[in-house]
């Protein structure tokens, strides 16, 4: 979870982005009844190799034990089918290229 943080955090700098080889969107959801309570946040990543990545925030439930300041992490890049798989340390690594 802490490569999906780092992940996340770094995500958080670079925010949405268009380019000739990756395209980042970013969506939120928030709690319906309080309307600044931020309850979940997604990235998701298109490459152009081939890859589709989801790297998620959310609020971690109470009972929870592995979270980091009451939220939990999450990387995946094989949610879909027909893009490869691609390892969290080559996502990190083709995002800090575009800071």
């Amino acid at each position: 979870m802490l490569k999906a943080k780092q992940l996340f955090d770094l995500l958080e700098i670079v925010g949405e982005k268009l380019t000739d080889n990756i395209h980042i969107l970013m969506s939120d959801v928030y709690d319906s009844h309080i309307l600044n309570l931020f309850t979940y946040r997604k990235y998701v990543i298109y490459h152009s190799k081939g890859h589709c990545i989801v790297v998620d925030k959310e609020i971690a439930d109470e009972d929870e034990e592995e979270h980091i300041n009451g939220y939990k992490y999450s990387f995946s890049s094989d949610l879909y089918e027909g893009f490869k798989e691609v390892s969290i340390d080559e996502v990190i690594e083709f995002i800090k290229a575009l800071k």
